[in-house]
């Protein structure tokens, strides 16, 4: 079983602090994502809502960037399980840690638990938006 840290922060608060006890993971840069921070009847929401998600899905290359992601995640936890790792943190940065990066840590949850059942639990943490 991996304990995988799911994480969204800003890259303007800094990176996040690494807590597991083997140190070690992933940070992946959503910045290169059209912001939907830039539309002004998305700017107060977050990527936990709809309009946000239907705009990251239709408008932005965020499908094909979560599926490369899920590709490398796929790899490592496979590894990680035969190799007895017992952990493992994966975290998404963008401006501000509310629309993109939110959105990304949010559908690479449900993709793990998913993809992974029971070999892997999941912690969530939206740095600047928690829930």
């Amino acid at each position: 079983m991996i304990a995988v840290e799911v994480r969204s922060f800003s890259f303007l608060k800094g990176y996040p602090v690494e807590t597991s006890v083997h140190g070690g993971g992933f940070v992946f840069d959503c910045r290169c994502i059209k912001n939907p921070g830039q539309v002004d009847h998305l700017k107060p929401l977050t990527g936990r809502d709809g309009p946000v998600a239907d705009y990251l899905l239709t408008e932005t290359d965020m499908p094909a960037f979560l599926l490369e992601i899920q590709a490398i995640l796929k790899r490592s936890i496979t590894s990680y399980l035969k190799s007895g790792y017992d952990s493992l943190s994966v975290s998404f940065g963008c401006t501000g840690g509310q629309h993109r990066s939110l959105y990304a840590a949010e559908q690479t949850e449900k993709w793990l638990l998913q993809e992974f059942k029971d070999k892997v639990t999941v912690v969530k943490n939206h740095r600047e938006f928690p829930e």
